[in-house]
């Protein structure tokens, strides 16, 4: 089997709400995606870069990390910056 990778950033500030949603249409995509290219079995990596939250976003987070079974083939990593820049710095 042939894989292919892709790795996307995801700079997070305040995004508690949508953490899990926005996971579980990405996981729905790459069962699609292996199931449409038989050719290749597709691993996504998401980098989510806290960008200061205030809300709940960093624990959110950390827990989809421990729970990432639930996702179809992808990998979550965490960065958590120090205070507010921006999205564009983040």
């Amino acid at each position: 089997m042939n894989y292919k990778s892709l790795n996307v950033i995801v700079p997070a500030y305040n995004e508690d709400s949508s953490i899990d949603e926005f996971l579980q249409k990405i996981s729905s995509v790459q069962l699609v995606r292996n199931h449409m290219m038989l050719n290749y079995d597709w691993h996504t990596e998401i980098t989510f870069i806290d960008d200061g939250s205030t809300d709940k976003t960093k624990n959110t987070i950390l827990k989809a990390i421990q729970n990432v079974d639930r996702f179809t083939n992808l990998t979550i990593s965490y960065i958590e910056l120090s205070r507010n820049f921006g999205k564009e710095g983040a």
